[in-house]
């Protein structure tokens, strides 16, 4: 599919905006690439006071990959562990690094502070190695398109849960520690009241 004109993506936003739900936005078509931007609701209050025009979001400074579900681990007959990633968001991540950058010669500290974004990606570390990585066991409520109901359970096995960071549909560009543990104590409390 190539790129789609600025008609389609009135349509997904219109579509967005309105409240359509998950499965009538799911059934529009998507581009190959697009940007995306990230703002945390508790940093909305940055935009109080500026007009529609300045609400910047890329003022936030959290970029992220967006999900894409051609990124995926999977494993061959041999018991070979694959992984097909592909990239997002490189041209944001660019630009918000270069303001970065910018802000902190200000003060003299880009040169020892600011790494390239690539610097763990440049690197040969072994997948015992890596850190914050999710999605590999996405959870949600159809399971042609994730592997966990919204209690963390495999859809088709009732004895397996997974709470541990896979679950998550994307990573939300922060450290997914405590979001990791008030979810396992979610779905801990859950299989309490399953058991009582």
């Amino acid at each position: 599919m190539g790129p789609l004109s600025s008609g389609h993506m009135s349509e997904i936003l219109t579509a967005a905006l309105a409240g359509a739900p998950g499965d009538e936005l799911a059934g529009l078509p998507m581009p190959d690439t697009y940007r995306a931007a990230l703002v945390k609701r508790s940093e909305t209050g940055m935009f109080d006071g500026l007009e529609s025009s300045d609400k910047d979001p890329r003022r936030s400074l959290h970029v992220e990959d967006v999900p894409l579900p051609e990124n995926r681990v999977t494993t061959d007959s041999d018991g070979n562990v694959h992984l097909a990633y592909k990239m997002t968001n490189n041209a944001e991540a660019d630009r918000l690094y270069g303001e970065l950058k910018k802000i902190l010669n200000h003060t003299g500290m880009a040169e020892h502070h600011v790494l390239r974004k690539n610097f763990y990606m440049d690197m040969s570390i072994p997948v015992a190695g890596v850190a914050h990585q999710v999605g590999t066991c996405r959870f949600g409520t159809d399971p042609a398109t994730s592997a966990l109901d919204v209690n963390c359970k495999a859809h088709e096995l009732d004895n397996l849960y997974v709470v541990d960071t896979s679950f998550f549909p994307s990573i939300g560009a922060v450290n997914p520690a405590l979001t990791a543990i008030a979810n396992a104590i979610r779905v801990g409390e859950h299989l309490l009241s399953k058991m009582a």
